[in-house]
Parts: structure tokens; C-alpha cells; sequence
């Protein structure tokens, strides 16, 4: 009688297809636990003027940086849209300083205003911001210095003013600006 090409090798084809098929329904389950693949999911439309709030993740100074520097931000909560999460609470924020006035003489404040651009979502896509500015003046020593000057000595015109600072964390809420699709 000829032996089959799997005697002496401890399993029968039997054994080799049950097995095969044991692995196939475990891969199954285990897929399934896992949960949806991200790119199965259903693409969900965040609609332009979706509402979120970015936190400023260093401070922001308005006699050491110029217009135009760039500034970080993360954005504080979950934006939802349709039970999916479409930007995830500390994803990065870019934006830069939109305007800036050095504090000066004669007590003259600092002024600087900054402005977020773009948050990202969570396909790694670059969402466009609205309405997304937040200005800040340094306190004012006009009145000190010219006071000062004209009692005394009109050396005190040299005081200065305040320089402003945008504290870290300071939250600047902003806007989506236009519909975006999230994959």
C-alpha cells in the first residue's frame, strides 16, 4: 500500500484544514474586537463656524517677538461631529503673531495680537480657522511718566510702558472657516 505524503509527519490533511480554518475564524475575531479600521469609516463633513477652543501653548510677548512669528497652540476639548471625533483634544494648533507694537517711552504700552491659522484634524489634514485673533495691551504709565516729568524732572518721560503678554494657556476660541471632510 503507498503511504500518503503526510504519514510519519504527525498530522493528516484532516487535521492541516481544521487547523487552517481554526486560524481563519481566530483572525475573524480578532479583527472584529478590534474594531473598524480607520479607513472603513464612514468620511465625516465638519460644516464651516465649527466652534473650538485652542489654548496657547507658550507665552507670547510683545517686546521679543516680531509680526509674523510663528505661535503653537493645542486645542482643549474633543470637536465631535456626527459621534466621531474629527480633532482630538491636544492636537497641534500654527499660528503667528498678526500685529505687535513695542512698548515705548513717555509710558506708551505694548500691544500684540495673535491670530491661529490652521488646527489638525484627525486624518492628519490641515483644517483653515476663522475669527481665530486675540489681543492683548500692556498697562499704560502715560500719565505716570508725563506727570513725574512735569513736577520734576523730565527725565521720568523716559519711562516705559508695559509690554503686553499673552500668557501660556490662554484659550482663543476660533472657528472653522470653511467645510472640510474628515477620511
Amino acid at each position: 500500500m503507498p503511504r500518503s505524503p503526510d504519514a510519519g509527519a504527525g498530522f493528516s490533511l484532516k487535521h492541516t484544514r481544521l487547523f487552517r480554518a481554526t486560524a481563519s475564524v481566530l483572525a475573524v475575531c480578532m479583527l472584529l474586537l478590534a474594531g473598524p479600521l480607520p479607513s472603513l469609516q464612514a468620511a465625516a463633513t465638519v460644516k464651516a463656524a465649527t466652534p473650538l477652543s485652542i489654548e496657547l501653548i507658550d507665552s507670547v510677548h510683545s517686546d521679543n517677538l516680531t509680526a509674523g512669528s510663528g505661535v503653537m497652540g493645542r486645542v482643549v476639548a474633543d470637536v465631535v461631529v456626527d459621534g466621531r471625533v474629527v480633532i482630538a483634544a491636544g492636537a497641534p494648533a500654527m499660528g503667528k503673531v498678526a500685529s505687535r507694537t513695542e512698548s515705548n517711552i513717555a509710558g506708551v504700552p505694548g500691544e500684540i495680537m495673535i491670530r491661529f491659522d490652521t488646527v489638525q484634524a484627525v486624518d492628519g489634514s490641515q483644517i483653515p480657522l476663522s475669527n481665530s485673533t486675540h489681543f492683548r495691551k500692556g498697562k499704560s504709565q502715560m500719565g505716570a511718566s508725563i506727570g513725574i516729568a512735569l513736577l520734576c524732572c523730565i527725565l521720568a518721560i523716559l519711562i516705559k510702558g508695559e509690554e503686553a503678554v499673552i500668557p501660556a494657556g490662554t484659550a482663543v476660541n476660533c472657528y472653522t472657516a470653511n467645510q472640510v471632510v474628515i477620511q
